[in-house]
């Protein structure tokens, strides 16, 4: 079975801000609203990972509700002289990553951080942040989920993980997902984002 390779193409950036109110009340929920509206498009397009049985079925993703306490202003921290390394996927494919910032967050008073990185594939300003959560395997993907950022111009950056995503192995098996490192493991639920695929 030939296996694909999963290119993430940024479908919703966050905006780099010092001030969330942008995306707070009916503008933050209309935001998401529009961003989920594409995903579902794409999902049913041509270029959908789905396999073709399910895509006949496809009426939508799974979502956790819109959550404005998983939107939050982090601070984000540069990291330099950092070596590449092989990140680890569901197949033998082992493709190269920096980390290049960590993200400083806190929910319900309680600390986190994620490492973001710059994957050495792929050109731009984007960054790659995949992670665990105590949602996996219940009612979120099993492996983990994802999330894209553009590097911020300076040191804070808006976290919103109501636009994570599941891997596209999460839909069709032929697809090569990298795994989050363990570093990427929060000891919280996100109740945000996408939910798990129910084929």
């Amino acid at each position: 079975m030939r296996v694909l390779f999963c290119i993430w193409i940024v479908t919703g950036m966050l905006a780099c801000s010092n001030d969330t109110s942008t995306e707070s009340g009916s503008s933050f929920q209309e935001e998401l609203k529009e961003f989920r509206k594409e995903r579902n498009k794409k999902m049913a397009g041509s270029d959908s990972p789905l396999a073709q049985e399910d895509r006949k079925h496809f009426v939508g993703l799974n979502y956790y509700p819109a959550n404005d306490t998983f939107l939050i202003q982090a601070k984000f921290e540069l990291l330099f002289s950092q070596q590449a390394f092989e990140m680890a996927t569901n197949t033998d494919r082992k493709p190269k990553y920096i980390p290049f910032g960590k993200i400083l967050f806190s929910i319900d008073n309680k600390g986190y951080s994620l490492t973001a990185y710059k994957s050495l594939e792929h050109s731009g300003n984007e960054l790659f942040v995949p992670f665990n959560d105590l949602t996996n395997g219940i009612g979120s993907y099993e492996t983990g989920r994802y999330m894209d950022i553009k590097v911020p111009d300076g040191d804070s950056i808006v976290l919103d993980f109501n636009r994570c995503y599941n891997p596209y192995c999460a839909y069709n098996s032929k697809y090569s997902c990298p795994i989050p490192p363990a570093a990427n493991s929060l000891n919280i639920q996100i109740n945000a984002g996408e939910a798990k695929f129910h084929h």
